[in-house]
């Protein structure tokens, strides 16, 4: 697209650095509903959110009705997004000179690779028809009807194309990709307003959005728009609906991805794992099983058993293929080229049993309790360790250096005043795991010395009110206690809000996050709770003008 017809978008653009694209027919919200007796409903302030790579993958592919191969090949020089937690955190999803230049390469490649036959709603190939497909495909593209204002620009761009003695079909090619780039596309930016501003439910298109990239990470289909329109969307029956198609998979894999570090994006994850042993067999043979073996159990806990929050921590079933097998040992059975799943035991049942997490939660060469401790603190029970303190200082001593066995090696923290109370919280969990070496393969000795699996975990209790920290010894014992406790299941809820809200849960979710966590028993329960919380179907809107 050349820069005369691009400038014929600009009158869109400042809008959308200020957060107010579309605004001169934002929806109006009825006077903000009163909250209800006991907890008052009430929602953080939304933020504006760029579609992530993933996000714009999804939706060029939906919206421009092509195969995954021939957007993937468009938007393959899309840098990597900023991860903090998930993909799309929207704090943290920053435009760059380079992002904007690549998105203008992509709009114009997805445009080319368009098939009007399937986008055209007509065929006179004249102007009539043109403003006809600004009119359809940007309720798509922009995921609510475009604006009177937004479809003279377009059509705007068609006339300068035939002006410049383009075909009619290179001129509706020209306004697809000027759609691509523009903001209207690229950010979900909600406008709702409301007589006095404040609390209000989320305009009905908004509202569709809010769902469908949530559960699907790409734009609603025309069963939602339609809802939309009407101003009725059941949200419980439309996201189970979303949860039953194939994309909710591809999605809650994301989830896992990021959740337990399978996969994220050349960031520390499994496939990333380096290691000082086992040289390329490594990296060729037993590292891309590792992490297929975790997405396979995830699906498999997820999709395939009741669903509920000890599955992940204590699983009847692992799977494994004759690889595996052989680098676990411990009596699995070879199970031939295809992951399989096959019975648990004692040394493989669940999450912290993995061996590519494991690995991944080790240095290169030894086992580290600490970095173990603190995973299962944080992503597990949500509890944020301690920060260090200024300057510490983190060289080992030489003499602790060639202790025989990491918790030997690890005293030295506990016994340093400045390190004791970031360590004295994960370092005692991290132990019950050092059953699993450097690479995750089961022990039962360490340079000769037994392995001491014994460890201590604070600050659990019970679904009853009681108490479930105190000492523990290996793996089961530690996964049991965790599986049983409230930390964890609430945890897991509030991981998963943070993924829907693409933001952390504030002080204003307070309720609405105690609300999902009593309504869920499992984890195919979340979604739906999620999208009925309050936090989801309000908005702290603008002030009507």
């Amino acid at each position: 697209m050349g820069a005369r017809t691009w400038f014929l978008l600009v009158v869109i653009i400042p809008a959308a650095c200020a957060g107010q694209i579309g605004q001169t027919e934002a929806p109006v919200v009825e006077e903000p509903n009163a909250p209800p007796a006991g907890c008052a409903v009430d929602v953080e302030p939304s933020l504006i959110r760029q579609l992530n790579r993933r996000e714009y993958t999804n939706t060029a592919r939906d919206l421009l009705m092509l195969a995954t191969g021939a957007v993937s090949a468009a938007v393959a020089r899309l840098p990597a997004d900023a991860i903090v937690a998930f993909d799309n955190n929207a704090e943290t999803l920053a435009v760059s000179s380079l992002l904007t230049e690549e998105r203008f390469r992509a709009a114009e490649s997805l445009a080319r690779a368009a098939n009007l036959a399937n986008l055209l709603p007509c065929t006179t190939g004249d102007a009539a028809c043109a403003g006809d497909f600004i009119r359809r495909f940007g309720r798509r593209a922009f995921r609510r009807p475009p604006t009177p204002d937004e479809q003279d620009v377009l059509l705007a761009v068609f006339t300068r194309g035939r002006a410049n003695g383009r075909s009619f079909d290179e001129s509706v090619r020209l306004v697809i990709q000027a759609m691509l780039v523009a903001p209207q596309f690229l950010y979900r930016v909600e406008t709702s307003v409301s007589p006095t501003g404040g609390l209000a439910k989320v305009d009905p298109w908004e509202l569709a959005s809010r769902l469908s990239y949530f559960i699907w990470a790409s734009m609603p289909d025309e069963a939602l728009f339609g809802a939309a329109e009407r101003g009725q969307i059941d949200v419980p029956a439309e996201a189970r609906r979303l949860m039953a198609n194939p994309k909710a998979k591809a999605n809650v894999a994301t989830f896992h991805n990021y959740m337990f570090m399978v996969q994220k994006d050349g960031l520390d994850s499994v496939d990333t794992v380096e290691t000082n042993l086992l040289g390329s067999v490594w990296t060729y043979t037993y590292r891309p099983a590792l992490s297929e073996e975790m997405t396979r159990f995830f699906d498999y806990t997820f999709w395939n058993t009741d669903g509920r929050f000890d599955r992940l921590l204590l699983s009847d079933k692992v799977f494994i293929n004759d690889t595996l097998a052989t680098y676990y040992g411990g009596g699995l059975p070879m199970a031939g080229t295809a992951l399989t799943p096959v019975a648990a035991n004692t040394q493989r049942f669940g999450l912290l049993t993995q061996g590519g997490l494991m690995a991944l939660l080790a240095g290169p060469d030894r086992t580290s309790p600490t970095n173990r401790g603190k995973f299962i603190r944080e992503q597990l029970l949500c509890q944020v360790p301690p920060p260090p303190p200024p300057n510490v200082n983190t060289v080992i001593p030489a003499a602790t250096q060639k202790a025989a066995t990491v918790r030997q090696r690890m005293a030295q923290h506990r016994s340093d005043p400045s390190c004791a109370a970031c360590h004295a919280f994960v370092d005692p969990v991290g132990f019950g795991l050092e059953n699993y070496d450097a690479l995750g393969r089961y022990r039962t000795s360490e340079k000769g010395v037994a392995v001491d699996a014994s460890g201590e975990v604070t600050g659990l209790t019970a679904a009853d009110g009681g108490a479930l920290a105190g000492k523990f010894i290996g793996p089961t014992e530690l996964s049991q206690r965790l599986a049983a406790s409230q930390e964890y299941s609430t945890c897991m809820s509030t991981q998963w809000f943070r993924f829907a809200m693409g933001r952390a849960e504030g002080p204003r979710d307070v309720c609405a996050l105690g609300k999902i966590q009593k309504a869920v028993n499992g984890f195919r329960d979340i979604p739906v709770a999620i999208a009925s919380s309050d936090a989801f179907l309000h908005i702290q809107t603008q002030r009507a003008p």
